[in-house]
């Protein structure tokens, strides 16, 4: 937000190195991230070098561009959970568990009980459910990129309805979970760039950016800024 505040900067770049994280915390961080970016008007891209999964992602995806370095992995558009089952444990050591509840599905997912097939399939319809929001929430923000990703991979100038539900089917396949390497990812469509970091300033410096951290000190250590009129 100090960032976006400045009245002198108009990009911010957020380095995001993450695996991921809770469904709730990610939706609470793009929503506060895109209010900000409405508030103050200013382009966000997305860095990472090493990995950025799932839920980092989830809020990558809502912004301008998204770069990752040669080294790097993203994706991993995909839902787990994980539901303990202590119960044989529990009967080996003799201890027993008694819940007083309203009703079963108040106590389900306690760990001292085995899970029962009508809670396996609860919880597999909470995952779809989150899964078809993560691939709605990453459509919303990058068919374009989507969609130009495939025409450049089918040599095509003109995309037809059909061409539009190829790529939805073909994003689905590829929103499966995994992890892509980064030149594997660039040619989906996902991400926009591959580029090391002091390529990625360059870049921008190229494009006439001052480039400085949040704190306000220039990185120009090996790639001092153009003498151009500061963007």
């Amino acid at each position: 937000e100090k960032a976006l505040q400045n009245p002198r900067c108009s990009l911010v770049v957020l380095w995001i190195e993450s695996p991921g994280g809770s469904v709730t915390e990610t939706k609470l961080l793009t929503h506060k991230l895109k209010v900000l970016q409405k508030k103050y008007g200013k382009q966000i891209y997305v860095y990472s070098e090493r990995i950025l999964a799932s839920g980092a992602y989830w809020v990558a995806s809502a912004f301008e561009k998204i770069i990752i370095s040669p080294a790097g992995r993203a994706g991993s558009i995909g839902v787990y959970m994980v539901r303990e089952d202590y119960s044989d444990l529990y009967d080996m050591l003799g201890l027993k568990y008694h819940y007083i509840a309203s009703d079963s599905t108040k106590v389900m997912g306690n760990p001292s009980d085995s899970m029962k097939d009508w809670e396996r399939d609860y919880w597999q319809w909470s995952i779809n459910l989150t899964h078809a929001a993560f691939m709605q929430h990453v459509w919303k923000y990058r068919a374009p990129q989507l969609i130009a990703a495939y025409k450049l991979r089918n040599m095509k100038n003109v995309i037809t309805k059909q061409d539009t539900l190829m790529v939805a089917m073909q994003f689905r396949q590829i929103a499966n979970g995994i992890l892509y390497n980064s030149k594997y990812i660039i040619t989906t469509g996902l991400i926009d760039g591959v580029m090391y970091f002091d390529e990625f300033i360059k870049t921008l410096q190229f494009d006439g950016f001052t480039v400085v951290t949040i704190d306000g000190k220039i990185i120009t250590e090996f790639y001092p800024s153009k003498d151009k009129k500061d963007k």
